[in-house]
């Protein structure tokens, strides 16, 4: 009877023992039920210190270095390179002149529909660019030839319906003593750019210096 006894305790262990090792993992079917979602749309995986992404469970591991918040300052060489290309005499007079042009284009934009005037206005316009570039990418010659073509421009104004109106009389004013100080050699000269003293800091419009940077950094 002992032997029947024995023999049916180990029958029922070993099915009892098949049937846990058959049973399928029901963690996922648990998860779903306590309402955590491991994937999807809301789903932040956590991350460690060192900024690894640890994922949903089955993907820990997985490595996502983190961006970094701003890209590191430029090389003390290439700042002073740009604040050198961007603080020479030339585009020192392109920067000072660019005041005088604009008041000069405000007053003929209160004659526009008038032929002569919409005219002038497309030629100041076109000077506008020339200057920008002339601040970006600076020569004696090329100063030279756009001084000329300055002071051309100017005279035409000068000598047009508007020429004395009060916002031509003051910015060409403005542009003559620019372009005269420029030949006499008292220009005031000031550094523009990532390397220039904080006490002559001018800060050029942001395109120029992204334009500048772009020439040094690496692609």
């Amino acid at each position: 009877m002992n032997r029947w006894a024995i023999a049916g305790v180990v029958v029922v262990g070993v099915a009892l023992g098949l049937l846990l090792l058959a049973r399928p993992d029901t963690g996922g079917a648990i998860t779903e039920r306590a309402g955590a979602k491991l994937d999807g749309p809301g789903f932040v995986a956590p991350s460690d210190p060192d900024g690894r992404n640890l994922g949903a469970p089955g993907t820990a591991g997985t490595t996502e270095p983190s961006a970094p918040l701003e890209e590191p300052l430029l090389p003390l060489s290439d700042r002073e390179a740009i604040t050198a290309r961007l603080s020479t005499p030339e585009a020192n007079a392109a920067r000072q002149t660019g005041p005088g042009w604009s008041e000069v284009r405000m007053e003929l934009t209160t004659h526009r529909g008038d032929p002569q005037a919409d005219a002038l206005i497309a030629e100041v316009e076109a000077m506008f660019g020339e200057l920008r570039n002339m601040r970006r990418n600076s020569t004696k010659e090329g100063w030279d030839a756009l001084e000329a073509k300055q002071r051309d421009l100017l005279a035409r104004i000068k000598a047009s319906p508007y020429g004395s109106s009060s916002g031509v009389t003051h910015g060409g004013g403005v542009i003559e003593d620019k372009l005269n100080a420029y030949d006499n050699g008292t220009l005031e000269i000031m550094k523009v750019g990532p390397a220039a003293e904080p006490a002559d800091v001018v800060i050029p419009h942001p395109d120029i210096i992204e334009s500048e940077m772009h020439k040094v950094r690496p692609q």
